[in-house]
């Protein structure tokens, strides 16, 4: 499935949640507002994580929150490198 193919919601008042890949474990999403955003990517796995990086589909990002409660198996160095978030977040 391409990106082109996952579904953006207009959130309202210039807030948009793109679904950014569909992972095993869940879905990657990305909050849009205006020149800030949030990447998601809570629900992939190192396979999904790579295969975004490989088609350069992680952009700029304002604050990522972080996968797996930031165990070993959370959101690949790559990501936040590639992201550049001010902000990374790990939910306990």
């Amino acid at each position: 499935m391409s990106a082109a193919d996952l579904p953006a919601f207009d959130l309202g008042d210039g807030i948009a949640l793109r679904v950014v890949r569909e992972g095993a474990r869940g879905s990657a999403l990305r909050l849009e507002l205006g020149r800030a955003s949030l990447l998601m990517p809570i629900g992939l796995d190192a396979f999904d994580e790579v295969a975004l990086l490989a088609r350069g589909a992680i952009g700029p990002t304002t604050a990522l929150l972080v996968a797996d409660h930031g165990s070993k198996e959370a959101t690949h160095d790559a990501v936040r490198a590639r992201g550049g978030p001010s902000v990374s977040a790990i939910l306990a």
